[in-house]
């Protein structure tokens, strides 16, 4: 499948559930895999703002605001490393973990 068919499928299942978290992430992951990372932003910032407790978005729109906006990115790391571990998520907890390093070890 295309990716424009399967965001269009995306925008038909976000249309029947207007408030799914994962239609919501898989239409960022989508753009994103297209390689249009400025139609991913608002779709990853639009999960987390609506459903803060889905882990993985965390991690892709920390990844997204690493380049331009590396305090943010961190923000969105720290906060993403404490759901995953309210929530016991070690694994997704570990790679928030990873990545928030990466940027601090970039910064010394």
């Amino acid at each position: 499948m295309l990716p424009q068919e399967r965001l269009k499928l995306l925008f038909a299942m976000l249309e029947e559930d207007p408030a799914d978290a994962f239609t919501m992430y898989a239409i960022g992951m989508e753009y994103l895999g297209t390689g249009d990372k400025a139609a991913a932003l608002p779709w990853f910032e639009k999960t987390l703002k609506e459903h803060p407790d889905y882990v993985a978005v965390y991690y892709q729109l920390g990844k997204l605001l690493e380049l331009n906006t590396p305090d943010k990115s961190k923000a969105i790391y720290q906060m993403g490393i404490a759901k995953a571990v309210e929530q016991k998520k070690h694994h997704d907890a570990n790679e928030l973990k990873q990545a928030l390093n990466a940027i601090l070890d970039d910064e010394e």
